[in-house]
C-alpha cells in the first residue's frame, strides 16, 4: 500500500514539474536525506541520514555543481562521512555526482569513494525526489535509497 502511495506521489510530482515553465536556477541547495542503507560487509540493513549542499556552477544545461555531504549511518559501530566532489545534471533533472571522502567506521578513520544519482523533482523553491547512494570504502561499502527534501535559494 505505502510502495503504491510513493509511486502515485512521485508520478504526480514528474507531471507537475514537467508541466509548469521552468523558473529562474538557484545557485544554491540545502536538503537533508533519510534512507535506508545497505551495509555489504556484514549484510546489514540501516537507517542514514545525510546533510547535502551543492553549489550550481553555471546556468545552462547541462548544469555542473560542487557537493558536499556529511552523513550518518546509525549501527552498533559509529560510521560518520564526510564528501565533496563534483556533479553533472543530465536529462533534465537527473543528477549524478561523484567524489572522494572520509569515514569514520567504528575506530577507523578511512578514504572513501562516493557515487551518488538523484532526481529533483522543483516544487518552487524546494525539491524532493529519490536518491542512491554508494561508497566504497576498502573492507567496507554500502549503498543508500532515500527521498532528499531540498530547500534552493
Amino acid at each position: 500500500m505505502i510502495t503504491k502511495l510513493l509511486l502515485m506521489l512521485i508520478f504526480f510530482l514528474a507531471i507537475v514539474n514537467e508541466s509548469k515553465p521552468h523558473e529562474p536556477v538557484f545557485k544554491h541547495e540545502i536538503g537533508l536525506v533519510p534512507g535506508v542503507v545497505y551495509m555489504a560487509d556484514n549484510n546489514k540493513m540501516a537507517i542514514g541520514l545525510q546533510l547535502e549542499y551543492q553549489y550550481i556552477l553555471g546556468t545552462n544545461s547541462p548544469d555542473l555543481h560542487i557537493y558536499g555531504s556529511v552523513e550518518n549511518v546509525f549501527t552498533n559501530e559509529k560510521h560518520y562521512g564526510v564528501s565533496i566532489g563534483m556533479g553533472i545534471t543530465l536529462l533534465n533533472h537527473l543528477e549524478v555526482s561523484v567524489g572522494p571522502g572520509l569515514v569514520m567506521h567504528g575506530k577507523d578513520l578511512l578514504f572513501s569513494a562516493h557515487v551518488e544519482a538523484g532526481y529533483g523533482f522543483d516544487i518552487n523553491r524546494f525539491v524532493i525526489g529519490p536518491v542512491f547512494e554508494f561508497a566504497y570504502i576498502g573492507h567496507h561499502s554500502h549503498a543508500m535509497a532515500g527521498i532528499a527534501i531540498g530547500l534552493a535559494f
